[in-house]
């Protein structure tokens, strides 16, 4: 390797022989990327593009999801606000296919419920209420909201106890937990 270089006398350094090969630094010189960082970088995009487009393509579902849980959610609160006051979830009118802003016995507004995707029209009893039990129904197919025919095989049940059950169409999923306990 000392063959390869020669001491120049008029500037005090060491230079390679001419001819010899030139030991090349990373970033001195160099003029682009080597095709390994090419594909290395390649990859590591893909991966990520993999992994976040269907995050980004159920957004819109997951806007419905949020309309029908939280007026479910206020559903229940209004259903255990009266079981607070009366002792039961028994009350006029609160039978199986009822609209539960019948006779206006809840604490409900049909301007509360009304949504961009789902209507007043979808939140019925499911099943008449007992002392200590009630299910509420969300039913997109009653829809009369703007955009009710995007919802329109979306069904979603909550119960006393905050949890919901969903059997609907394609793409939409109910979460998973209790909203509002």
């Amino acid at each position: 390797m000392l063959a390869e270089w020669e001491f120049d006398g008029d500037v005090g350094r060491r230079q390679p022989k001419r001819g010899a090969c030139r030991p090349r630094l990373a970033g001195a010189g160099s003029l682009g990327f080597t095709l390994v960082e090419l594909m290395v970088t390649l990859i590591i995009v893909a991966v990520l593009a993999a992994v976040a487009l269907p995050l980004y393509r159920s957004a819109p579902t997951d806007a419905k999801n949020t309309e029908a849980v939280a007026a479910l959610g206020l559903v229940r609160g209004a259903m255990r606000a009266h079981h607070s006051e009366h002792g039961t979830y028994e009350g006029p009118g609160f039978v199986d296919g009822a609209l539960v802003t019948t006779r206006g016995v809840l604490s409900i507004s049909p301007v509360d419920l009304e949504g961009r995707y789902f209507s007043t029209e979808c939140y019925t009893f499911d099943g008449t209420p007992t002392q200590n039990t009630f299910k509420i129904r969300c039913t997109g197919g009653n829809s009369t909201a703007p955009h009710a025919d995007e919802v329109e095989t979306v069904v979603l049940t909550i119960d006393q106890d905050g949890d919901i059950e969903e059997s609907s169409g394609k793409g939409f999923v109910a979460p998973h937990g209790n909203p509002g306990r």
